[in-house]
C-alpha cells in the first residue's frame, strides 16, 4: 500500500502536513528546525535577505511565517515555492534553492 502526504488543517489554515497511509519509516524525514532551516543559508545570503525585506512586504511575511512555524517541511509546497522565489528573484544564486531544499 502506498503512503501519502496529507494536509494538517488549524482554524481554515493549512499548518503542516502529516504521514497517511503506510508507516512513516518508509519515507525520508523531511521536517527539520527553524535554526538548521536558517543554517542551509550562507551569512551573505541571509544578509541578502533581510535587506531585501527592508522594502518587501512579501518578503517581511515570509520571514515572520517561518519565524511563527514550530517546523519547516522541506516538502512542503510553499516551503519550495518561497526558496525558489528567492533564488528567483536573485536573493540567493542559481542551483542554491535545491541544494537548500536537499
Amino acid at each position: 500500500m502506498a503512503g501519502y502526504w496529507e494536509d494538517v488543517i488549524h482554524k481554515g489554515e493549512v499548518v503542516g502536513r502529516r504521514w497517511a497511509g503506510e508507516t512513516p519509516e518508509s519515507a525520508p524525514v523531511r521536517r527539520i528546525s527553524r535554526l538548521a532551516f536558517r543554517n542551509r543559508f550562507t551569512d551573505i545570503e541571509k544578509l541578502a535577505l533581510y535587506t531585501a525585506a527592508e522594502s518587501s512586504v512579501q518578503l517581511r511575511v515570509y520571514l515572520d511565517d517561518l519565524a511563527a512555524a514550530e517546523f519547516v517541511d522541506l516538502d512542503y509546497g510553499a516551503t519550495v515555492a518561497g526558496v525558489q522565489a528567492l533564488e528567483a528573484a536573485g536573493i540567493i544564486g542559481a542551483g542554491r534553492a535545491a541544494e537548500i531544499l536537499g
